[in-house]
């Protein structure tokens, strides 16, 4: 059950141009995040009366968790602004937590541009490999590796030019991988999903999820905001996901 919590800023990073990574002390948050989780931050002072804002989190210890925003989200301009020793009010942990099929699996991630807060969470998860391929805009805007555990293999392209070889490699990690995880775009998503049809033969339910975001008023799945299609009906993105099974996604 989400709870409210008072999280103490400890650290934070500017690992690319337009981007802040937090890192938020508040152990029983750290305790209950689980892979694919997020938290409905409060990016106004007390009092405002607009809602929160939901965002992913990723465990950065047993007693932090890791908050990363980049200059697209519309939370950027408030919580760029927090300094260490400040304070952020988040209810969470939200949404469905991901499994993965075992706790040594091969994972894949494939991450379209600068979204990758989704992801990392994921990467922190189990012990087996994982190769994470990026696709960005600019060299400055590639992740560091310095910020990815020892275990992760990273590779990263960068400008449209490179888009061939990022599904050629991407159609390589499908191959490896016992379980593959995504963010993007939708047209990103349907290319994803015609590199697992065309390279995998038989696929079990859940081998490729798939990041949706919605705007999100209650994170509790009281107001049917985020309502997601899929080919078993509206599904909440708020605690059926944010995570969903990238086979069973409609796109209009």
């Amino acid at each position: 059950m989400p709870r409210q919590h008072s999280a103490l800023v400890e650290g934070r990073a500017e690992p690319v141009p337009g981007s802040v990574l937090f890192w938020l002390q508040c152990p029983e948050l750290a305790e209950a995040l689980r892979p694919g989780q997020f938290a409905m931050v409060r990016v106004r002072p007390e009092g405002d009366p607009y809602l929160r804002y939901a965002l992913p989190l990723h465990r950065s210890s047993s007693t932090a968790v890791g908050l990363y925003v980049t200059s697209g989200e519309p939370a950027y301009r408030w919580l760029g602004a927090l300094d260490i020793g400040e304070r952020v009010d988040l209810v969470g942990p939200c949404g469905r937590a991901v499994e993965l099929p075992h706790g040594g699996a091969n994972v894949g991630l494939l991450c379209q541009g600068t979204a990758i807060a989704p992801l990392l969470g994921l990467l922190e998860a189990g012990s087996g490999a994982a190769q994470l391929v990026t696709s960005v805009p600019t060299p400055r805007q590639a992740i560091p590796s310095s910020l990815l555990p020892t275990r992760v293999a990273h590779s990263s392209f960068v400008g449209r030019r490179q888009d061939p070889a990022f599904w050629s490699t991407a159609a390589e990690v499908v191959r490896w991988a016992e379980a593959v995880y995504t963010v993007g775009s939708t047209a990103f998503y349907r290319q994803v999903r015609a590199t697992v049809e065309r390279e995998r033969i038989v696929t079990r339910e859940g081998f490729a999820q798939a990041w949706v975001w919605r705007d999100m008023a209650c994170g509790t799945g009281a107001c049917e905001g985020c309502l997601t299609p899929t080919r078993h009906g509206p599904r909440r993105a708020c605690t059926d996901g944010p995570f969903f099974d990238l086979l069973d996604l409609t796109f209009n």
